[in-house]
């Protein structure tokens, strides 16, 4: 059995007691641990075991120089009518050996079908295949009618060469037993080896995917019902661990979306991908904000990625595979039993823990660096968000075409004799901590974005300059259709004044530092959120850079506008564009997720007290109300 192999079962079976879910009763309870051998992982077994000779072939005779030889290549493996259906190309001739000669020589060359079905020894744990019938086609593929002979030498040799493949699941579980034990806390050792011990052969099955095999478990709950270790929130310290636990989850998923981003994907393929990154991240962002994070939150999200990410790993698993690729599949071949168990309840007092990523890290690759939280860019979740390796900015001095002038007119007039305040937003608690001063940076362009305490005006004129600019050089970037054009140019002045009331950078403790939302996550002009569209862009330009926050935020907003306003749903229609730019800032915000929500609560006049203010402030930009902006940037 391959090497390959073991590592699947055993990444299966101990990321289903790992993350182990059971009953609520005092009982104990057979539960059924299914694992899925897909059709090109089995083919890939299949090769690595059987047809390791060059080019994916078995030698089954060579005698007499090659007068007398058989051999098989290219075996392809699928399912049809309730079998598996095992082909292989088969080369055979039969000849007289003499001398240096090979006499009357009879060749052939033909495919072979053979119709299977698994079974599972339950003493052994031998996964074998039953064959229940065979056909032999020409290269044509119609029916063969070869000559005796030939068929003499096929059939004694192939079906015994074929029939005996086998997949041997008793290391791997042997090994799982060992391998687990410890991971287990102290007070629960006697019902984990309890449970370990009463692993047992199930079921064998065929679908029109995979393989599957039942591995049954005996489980015996091991904690009280009302133990509300799972569901409470945390703070301090196990805050602080759960967090460590998610960064290194979220860089694991970061790691396999990537992955899938290098294959070609269908449209629906790549949208289920950004939902998934999206959503976990935007989802540990408001937990985090809303002090919900409880010890089990990295599991349910694992369990409801693995949900909607599963088929497409399955259909960009290909029978030639690397190594590293039956990795990826191995992985989330463990979660199928995990989507099973999931709603049943924690039974082990077990979270997903760090080492318990590192050992599943482990079976996909030996790279730690899969694993470290980095703010570095990531080129193929670019590639996946059709976002390019540094967003188009617009040039520093654009002047704006006559038709766009409104932007600019009816600025406020300068303010009082009084000296104002500190700039700071009397709307938005931006309880900023900065991270760095403006040291080593270029001070003269960092300078030049700091809120003056005279001539307001200019500043405001400034920066409605830049983001218009911005806004329609990413308009022309991304192509957004014309209907859509002039609201997309009041949109994003109107959640930059939301956002940040227009600045990037501000002054703390006598030094000019970068703006940082109050929970330390959003910066700049546009408060691009550095952990949900972290490996996107680059977090230190994103602080020190305005042109760069600007163009990464429009950039956002119009991924939101294209990919998901814009098309809609499915027998909805698209919005009307008051509506769409609604849902382009409550997803800024919020997430994919935000699209269906801020629907539910525009017909249920529900609106968050954040989208009546976005649209106060569009509404503003479009009537170039600039005085304004005083209420949050000057304190008036």
């Amino acid at each position: 059995m391959s090497g390959k192999f073991k590592n699947l079962l055993v990444l299966t079976l101990l990321a289903l007691l790992t993350f182990f879910a059971g009953n609520h009763t005092a009982v104990a309870q057979i539960v059924k641990l299914p694992v899925s051998i897909d059709y090109p992982l089995l083919q890939s077994l299949i090769i690595s075991k059987a047809f390791h000779d060059k080019n994916e072939s078995a030698i089954l005779v060579n005698e007499g120089a090659g007068c007398i030889y058989l051999v098989l290549s290219h075996p392809k493996v699928m399912e049809e009518k309730g079998f598996i259906r095992l082909e292989t190309e088969i080369s055979v001739r039969a000849g007289t050996p003499l001398l240096d000669e090979c006499l009357a020589p009879i060749v052939w060359s033909g495919f072979l079908v053979l119709y299977q079905r698994p079974e599972i020894n339950n003493q052994t744990w031998q996964l074998s295949f039953k064959t229940y019938r065979s056909a032999l086609f020409e290269k044509n593929r119609q029916p063969a009618n070869i000559a005796g002979l030939l068929w003499q030498l096929i059939e004694s040799h192939v079906f015994d060469y074929l029939n005996s493949i086998t997949v041997d699941l008793a290391p791997p579980v042997n090994n799982l037993k060992a391998f687990l034990m410890p991971l287990f806390p102290p007070q629960v050792q006697q019902q984990t080896q309890a449970m370990l011990d009463s692993l047992h052969t199930g079921e064998t099955g065929i679908t029109p995917e995979a393989i599957t095999v039942q591995i049954l478990a005996d489980v015996h709950e091991v904690y009280r019902p009302e133990d509300a270790r799972f569901t409470e929130t945390l703070s301090g310290v196990k805050l602080d661990e759960v967090v460590a636990v998610w960064e290194q989850w979220d860089s694991l998923l970061s790691f396999l979306t990537a992955t899938m981003a290098k294959d070609l994907l269908t449209p629906e393929e790549r949208q289920t991908l950004m939902d998934v990154l999206l959503e976990t991240r935007y989802n540990f962002v408001e937990n985090l904000d809303n002090k919900a994070v409880s010890h089990d939150f990295v599991r349910a999200q694992f369990a409801s990625a693995w949900k909607q990410l599963s088929p497409i790993f399955r259909n960009h698993l290909s029978p030639g595979s690397s190594p590293q690729s039956l990795g990826y599949f191995s992985f989330f071949t463990a979660a199928d039993a995990l989507t099973v168990l999931d709603g049943l309840g924690p039974t082990f007092g077990i979270e997903m823990s760090r080492n318990g990523l590192i050992r599943l890290a482990k079976m996909i690759s030996q790279d730690p660096a899969i694993l470290r939280y980095n703010s570095g860019v990531n080129p193929d979740l670019q590639h996946l968000f059709e976002i390019d390796s540094t967003p188009a900015q617009a040039p520093a001095q654009e002047e704006l075409p006559p038709e766009e002038k409104i932007i600019e007119e009816d600025l406020p007039p300068p303010p009082g004799s009084s000296p104002p305040p500190e700039p700071t937003s009397q709307l938005f608690n931006f309880f900023c901590t900065p991270l760095y001063a403006a040291e080593d940076k270029n001070l003269e362009e960092i300078r030049s974005w700091k809120v003056p305490e005279e001539d307001i005006p200019g500043y405001v004129k400034k920066v409605v300059r830049l983001l218009n600019a911005q806004a329609r050089t990413t308009l022309k970037q991304k192509k957004l259709p014309p209907s859509i054009r002039a609201s997309f140019r009041m949109m994003i002045p109107a959640m930059a004044w939301q956002e940040s009331c227009f600045r990037q950078f501000v002054m703390r403790n006598n030094q000019l530092t970068y703006l940082l939302s109050y929970n330390n996550s959003s910066v700049g002009l546009m408060q691009v959120n550095m952990r949900i569209w972290r490996g996107l862009y680059d977090q230190e330009r994103l602080r020190w850079d305005i042109r760069y926050n600007a163009a990464a935020g429009c950039e956002i907003a119009a991924l939101y506008l294209n990919d998901y306003a814009l098309r809609g749903k499915k027998g909805g229609g698209t919005p009307d564009n008051e509506t769409i730019a609604h849902l382009v800032y409550a997803m800024y915000n919020g997430g994919p997720a935000q699209y269906k929500k801020y629907l539910e609560r525009e017909r249920s006049g529900k609106l968050y007290e954040s989208d009546k203010l976005f649209w106060e402030k569009y509404e503003w930009v479009s009537t170039a109300s600039w005085d304004k902006i005083s209420k949050c940037l000057i304190g008036g």
